[in-house]
């Protein structure tokens, strides 16, 4: 379900972030303040995985145009949905940072 495959992104989200040290490379590059820029390494999550859970098996061996474009709408939006998540939290994150370098 939909809610599944968010659950499972959040959970490799979260688990990189609490181990950040293992997850982390250096760019070579310096943020304004001299500070070096980690970045973490990216996670491929492949969208076979995600069909699987979306679309619903049927005995017939091909679907319509309109499922199709059903379902791959649904998978979409659940992407842009969990990279919008995704991106409130690093930008809470780099709020907490910089209010720390602040203090």
């Amino acid at each position: 379900s939909a809610e599944n495959f968010y659950k499972r992104i959040a959970s490799i989200y979260d688990i990189k972030l609490n181990n950040r040290a293992d997850f982390e490379y250096d760019t070579g590059k310096y943020d304004s303040y001299g500070n070096r820029i980690y970045r973490l390494i990216p996670t491929v999550y492949i969208l076979d995985s995600v069909a699987n859970d979306f679309i619903p098996l049927k005995d017939a061996d091909y679907f319509t145009k309109t499922e199709l474009n059903y379902y791959m709408r649904n998978i979409r939006l659940l992407v842009q949905e969990i990279k919008k998540r995704v991106l409130l939290k690093e930008q809470s994150m780099e709020n907490t940072m910089q209010s720390r370098r602040i203090r």
